[in-house]
């Protein structure tokens, strides 16, 4: 399955700050918000009473991966798989929302649902969620991510993914973006609702680590991508980590994957946008456990993309005082 992510790929990408836009096309700004509407406001409590429905492409195999990720991921709310040609009659009501995957043509910069040949290009894609009305029959599908009727989204980019785990981490995302729905809806967050988010996954969840054996990706220790000529996890950074860990290839982190009974949590590195940066919010470092599946840690990734030795530190002390 999806052999155009999981090709396997000898290189490495040394991505100094002049060639950063070596990762291509950036749709939104590089913030790693994945949901930003309080729970108070309109388009939140709509959502809460509304129907939501995921919207399937034209590519099986990806509405393959599509439907049986989110029966397993989604738990926020019901949710309903629809054909394209289902939208015309649905999209017109603001009771409905749609979690869609869109993608950018390559030649009219036009906004669209992903399609086989997006796949093939291993086009970036963004996941969006968005509610519908009146106006929504032609305003759907747009690059801006943003606006007042969308809850979230975020990006996936398969030409950096396949370096790691592929589409795994785009479930890992969907993870996210389910959880983060349901922190807002139980906790009913009205303010700063990043920061709250993620004290409320990371609390809920951070002292399983204890008891579970930390994945790292091969691609992250072995300068495979690396910026500044330093690899993203350093064997000096992972010799603080007082708990289990394994340096794993990509393809055994699928395997564990399928395997696991608990015993495994995976190191995902999150970019929300093209270019890596190395200063300000630079993305997210999640921990994600497999067999609850459900994210552990989160916490934003800042003052560059490394998994740096005061960041581990940060996580072992919330480690060593959480009770889950």
């Amino acid at each position: 399955m999806f052999e155009a992510f999981n090709r396997v790929i000898i290189m490495k990408l040394s991505l100094h700050i002049p060639f950063c836009l070596y990762f291509f096309g950036v749709l939104n700004p590089c913030s790693a918000q994945v949901v930003s509407k309080t729970y108070s406001s309109a388009v939140m409590q709509a959502f809460i009473k509304g129907q939501t429905y995921a919207v399937l492409t034209s590519d099986d195999t990806f509405n393959k991966w599509f439907q049986s990720t989110l029966e397993k991921q989604w738990t926020v709310n019901s949710i309903q798989f629809i054909s394209p040609s289902r939208l015309d009659s649905l999209v017109v009501s603001d009771k409905n929302f749609f979690l869609f995957v869109q993608a950018k043509d390559e030649k009219t910069s036009v906004i669209h649902l992903l399609t086989g040949d997006d796949l093939a290009k291993k086009k970036e894609f963004f996941i969006v969620l968005s509610q519908g009305g009146y106006k929504q029959s032609k305003l759907l599908f747009s690059a801006g991510t943003s606006g007042s009727k969308v809850l979230g989204s975020f990006r996936y980019g398969p030409d950096r993914a396949e370096l790691t785990a592929g589409m795994l981490e785009c479930e890992i995302m969907l993870s996210l973006f389910n959880q983060s729905l349901q922190a807002v809806v139980d906790k009913k967050i009205r303010s700063v609702v990043k920061d709250s988010v993620k004290w409320v996954i990371t609390d809920e969840n951070v002292g399983r680590l204890r008891d579970q054996t930390l994945l790292i990706n091969h691609a992250y220790y072995d300068g495979t991508i690396a910026l500044e000529e330093k690899p993203l996890v350093s064997e000096k950074v992972l010799e603080d980590y007082p708990y289990e860990y394994l340096v794993v290839s990509k393809d055994s982190v699928q395997l564990l994957f399928d395997e696991s009974s608990g015993d495994y949590c995976y190191l995902f590195l999150y970019f929300p946008s093209a270019r890596i940066k190395t200063e300000d919010d630079c993305g997210d470092i999640i921990m994600y456990d497999p067999f609850l599946k459900r994210i552990l840690y989160y916490e934003d990734n800042m003052s560059g993309p490394w998994f740096e030795k005061w960041k581990m530190k940060q996580l072992i002390s919330l480690v060593k005082s959480n009770k889950y």
